[in-house]
């Protein structure tokens, strides 16, 4: 339930009987009317000024042969930056690109603009533009009503097409495709379903174009919401600037904005790995058995920000406190066997980092701290309210420089926060690209590694976002995060996190391991700690969610090689976290139907568990609705193959178990299971097959800690597959490149999948051949050199907690061939193993029964009929496996029950469906039955009504939410008094 924001009485103003509302500002200025067009003037190699008939003037600007920038200011301004109080840049100093010779023209009642690519057109009676692609001849980009401007803010009207999706606008909280939505363009403080977090003021279509305001004004996107069929572009400026670009796939369309606003950083490695952030230099802790939490001495202890009389926490337990240390922080993961790769430690307001009289003694402070951490494997960083640099008049304790903390202590992680919100984007763009540039300047070439809050466009060229404070132990706080993530990689920001299980909340095991399973395919992962009532480590909750939590953040490690390949993807490419039509565009995928899922590159397919379907006590459950695209996807954990085309359901998915699905055909870069990132192995390389035709992966590899790889200090090895009946060959091509600290002898290991033993192995290294030998074990593979194994049932369940219950759980998947070869000079020879002999053809699992089967008699009745859902029903068939439906063109799969719901449909709408039982045998006939949604049950609301308090409302929680249709509150606090009148 949302918190409720009326404190006190609230006025409403309803529309009178009989009024027409209008439905916007927006949509009330759109009969104004455009002056004509007088003419057009090429005043310069890139620009073209346009003329109204009542001298008003706007400017096409080219930036490229595919990117226009509009700038019109009514008032006289010329073209400029917006403005930014600090200074700050949405575009990096050299956005533009050659954009070749433009071709002005003014015939036939229009203003043409060309360029190689793409032609302006302006109409001289209406001034509606349109963009056109020239290669198409298609206008991509229509305007349908002059551009509005209206006091402190402008709107352009865009055509929308039937078959035109929309994505972008940054971290919008539950929503990735917006399509007959409309999307707020500001920070609400709102951090839940239906807020924003770090807005991006981008957005792209399926047509084939992008669009950036220029701006730091807030702003809002209507995509057929308020009008359908129409765009709504809508900034608080009193003048018109953006940009406009066209470009064929969705990978060109957000290089064009990196284009404008600069590439996303490459994280660091030790960013992938899980953080931990408290404040350790502030509070008191005091022994209380009954309401404490328990540490290491075996007692229990409550925090306290105020002197209760307890032991005050330090950074380096250099006063008799080193259980309430951040050294014992570092202790604690490795005491648990837990992967840590950087810790916050002041993570707090007015925790500062010492606790001497001067600045200079508590740098000194943080150094120490750094010294050992880094001794440990960890980085270190630093949260900040709000300055950086040095004030006079501020206590010691409060006291930043951020140079010296770089330099001098080692500064490697910042965390920002608080005036970043408040104060606006371009105090947090301003913030993030100081740190940007004094991190590697002061920190021997260090790569940045910054999380911020309050994003904009052109956040991710230095930093990282993640979605603000959340309440985790609740189901709602991962499901919303799904899609949220995918948006915000659609938005040009690739880099997003979260708190781990919230930074409220907790208690709740299943949801606590659920979101530690999930977030081992996201970049990176935040343990917030100390803010709450509950402690956020990956242990704290006991078996068997600390065994189950190490094991994800082991797999995580093990799959560094890949992550930082797909990683540096992100960069100029697809984003880690990838919406499902990236890979796989069709009509299920482009909609919100696989907000829920999502491809972790190009071979690994992630459906987390986001609610409770079916769970037991234990919190063992199923997941239903996992859209598997064409191809044969393999169930990572148990080796089951399933054939893509269709929506899986009853997927069983004990606690332990993320449903993860491998492509047939992958190739994934792995490495040994580790805990930070001095524990990655340098003179070793895994990857691990899954034969099918033909297909290649190219592993991405550089420092992991400088900028250097911007200069090109990197590595790339081209891995191929290829399966021709029973016959494998993998290769790995001679690495190419080189960066500070590489290591070039190095083991290459195999490990590819079967379901039974192969009949022969050769290996070859450059020209030369190399004789394996068989071995019997795990432990003489692991000892052995120029050896394979064959494993007959590989167990999963490697680090649970010894003597826990977990430790008997037995995970294991199909057989597996492992070759290891001896070291080499990757860079010189190409490595080549060939398998003779090879299957994979697992038994399928869901069939069981033989025997001709009748077809299913389902029908809709009444009450299973909603205004947005439709759940038919029918009596068994005898030796059914499972059930299929068929629903627009869309097969839904592995259907166990004799009841299915079909979600997210439209108001009194007719659908028509096709049912069929399945078993080993075959399927039978398919029968049809219909049936149509009910009315919408907001159809009589009334329309309009609007609220104002007289006192500030409760964060994200503004009184207009009441109104809203779509998210409204759900209660009225004691007490409060809602008054309206007629207008």
């Amino acid at each position: 339930m949302w918190a409720l924001a009326l404190t006190l009485p609230v006025c409403l103003a309803a529309p009178a009987a009989g009024a027409t509302v209008p439905f916007s500002p927006i949509q009330a200025a759109v009969g104004q009317q455009q002056p004509l067009v007088s003419g057009a003037t090429l005043l310069n190699p890139t620009t073209v000024e346009v003329l109204f008939s009542n001298q008003q003037r706007m400017m096409l600007d080219f930036y490229g042969e595919n990117m226009v920038r509009f700038f019109q200011d009514n008032a006289g301004g010329i073209v400029r930056d917006p403005e930014a109080v600090p200074p700050a840049q949405i575009l990096v100093d050299r956005p533009r690109l050659n954009p070749g010779t433009l071709q002005l023209e003014d015939e036939q009642g229009k203003i043409t603009v060309r360029t190689p690519l793409i032609a302006v057109e302006i109409d001289k009676q209406s001034g509606l533009f349109c963009i056109r692609d020239l290669a198409s001849g298609k206008a991509v980009v229509e305007e349908t009503a002059p551009v509005q401007f209206t006091g402190q803010q402008v709107t352009l009207t865009l055509k929308e097409n039937p078959d035109e999706y929309f994505y972008g606008g940054g971290v919008q909280n539950g929503r990735f495709s917006h399509k007959g939505q409309a999307i707020e363009i500001v920070n609400t403080n709102q951090w839940t379903d239906g807020g924003v977090a770090s807005p991006t003021p981008f957005y792209w279509s399926t047509r084939g174009y992008g669009m950036m305001g220029y701006t730091f004004a807030p702003g809002k996107y209507d995509f057929g919401a308020s009008r359908p069929g129409t765009v709504l572009l809508t900034h608080d400026t009193p003048y018109l600037d953006c940009f406009f670009w066209l470009d064929d796939t969705p990978v060109s369309l957000l290089n064009s904005f990196y284009q404008l606003t600069g590439h996303p950083v490459l994280l660091p490695k030790f960013g992938f790995y899980e953080g931990h952030l408290n404040a350790y230099n502030r509070d008191y802790w005091k022994e209380d058995a009954e309401k404490g939490i328990l540490f290491e001495d075996g007692k229990k202890y409550v925090e306290s920000q105020k002197d209760n009389g307890g032991i005050k926490e330090s950074l380096n337990g250099e006063k008799n406190n080193y259980q309430f240390s951040a050294r014992a922080v570092i202790d604690r993961y490795e005491a648990h066997d837990m992967p840590l790769g950087w810790i916050l430690p002041n993570d707090g307001y007015g925790a500062g980092y010492g606790q001497t009289e001067t600045l200079e003694g508590n740098v000194e402070n943080l150094k120490s701290l750094g010294d050992y951490a880094r001794q440990k494997g960890v980085e270190i960083g630093l949260w900040t309210q709000s300055d950086l640099h040095p004030k006079k008049g501020v206590e010691a304790l409060l006291q930043r420089d951020i140079v010296r903390e770089v330099r001098d202590a080692g500064v490697r992680v910042l965390k920002t926060d608080v005036a970043w919100v408040g104060t606006g984007y371009s105090f947090g763009l301003n913030g993030v690209a100081d740190v940007g540039e004094i991190m590697p300047y002061y920190g021997k070439n260090a790569r940045p590694f910054i999380i911020s809050l309050d994003g904009w466009a052109g956040t991710q060229r230095y930093a990282g976002i993640w979605s603000g404070d959340q309440t985790g132990g609740e189901w709602e706080y991962i499901r919303f995060h799904i899609p949220t993530y995918i948006c915000s990689g659609l938005s040009g920001q690739p880099n997003i996190t979260s708190d781990m299980d919230g930074i409220f909340g907790g208690k709740n095991v299943p949801v606590n391991v659920r979101d530690f399973q999930w977030k081992t395919f996201t970049p990176m992962q935040l343990n917030m700690d100390g803010w709450g009532a509950n402690p956020k480590y990956p242990h704290i909750l006991g078996e068997p969610a600390a065994s189950i939590n190490r094991m994800y953040l082991k797999m995580k490690s093990a799959f560094m090689p890949y992550a930082y390949s797909i990683a540096r993807e992100s960069v100029d490419g697809k984003p880690m976290i990838r919406a499902m039509f990236l890979d796989y565009p069709n009509g299920y995928t482009y909609g919100p139907a696989t907000r829920y899922q999502f491809l972790y590159g190009p071979f690994v397919l992630v459906a987390p568990v986001y609610c409770n379907t079916e769970a037991d006590e234990q919190g063992n459950d199923i997941r239903n609705g996992i859209y598997l695209p064409e191809g044969e996807w393999v169930d990572y954990f148990t080796g089951d193959k399933y054939t893509g085309g269709r929506i899986i359901n009853n997927f069983e998915a004990p606690l332990w178990k993320l449903p993860v699905f491998i492509k047939m055909g992958a190739i994934l870069p792995l490495t040994k299971e580790h805990n930070n990132v001095s524990q990655w192995p340098k003179d070793l390389r895994i990857y691990e097959i899954h034969p099918q035709g033909k297909t290649s992966f190219v592993e991405y590899d550089d420092d992991g800690t400088t900028e250097a790889y911007r200069e090109g200090y990197s590595t790339v090895t081209r891995i191929s597959s290829e399966q021709e009946g029973d016959k494998v060959t993998v290769t790995i091509e001679p690495t190419e490149g080189m960066y500070d600290g590489m290591v070039k002898e190095r083991v290459t290991e195999l490990r590819i999948n079967v379901t039974q033993a192969p009949k022969s192995l050769v290996a070859r290294i450059g020209k030369k051949s190399v004789k394996l030998q068989a071995v019997s074990s795990r432990e003489a593979f692991e000892q052995g050199t120029d050896v394979y194994y064959y494993e007959e049932a590989p167990e999963l369940n490697r680090f649970a907690t010894q003597g826990s219950d977990f430790a008997s759980v037995q995970i294991r998947k199909n057989p597996v061939v492992h070759v290891k070869l001896h070291a080499v000079d990757v860079t010189a020879d190409r490595v080549q193993v060939e398998m003779k002999g090879f299957a994979f053809a697992p038994a399928d699992r869901l069939l069981k029964q033989t025997g001709a089967l009748q077809a299913p008699q389902a029908r809709i009745t009444d009450e299973n009929a909603g205004a947005y859902t439709l759940t038919p029903t029918w009596e068994p068939v005898p030796g059914a496996d499972y059930y299929e439906i068929e629903s627009e063109g869309m097969i839904y799969s592995t259907i166990r029950q004799n009841s299915f719901t079909f979600e997210d449909l439209k108001v009194e709408t007719d659908y028509s469906f096709r049912i069929r039982s399945v078993n080993a045998s075959g399927a039978s006939e398919w029968s049809s039955f219909s049936g149509k949604t009910k009315s919408d049950p907001l159809e009589f609301a009334i329309r309009g009504i609007k609220g104002e308090t007289s006192c500030p409302n409760q964060p994200g929680q503004p009184v207009r939410r009441l109104f809203n249709s779509t998210k409204p509150m759900l209660g009225i606090p004691n007490g409060a008094r809602l008054l309206y009148r007629s207008i």
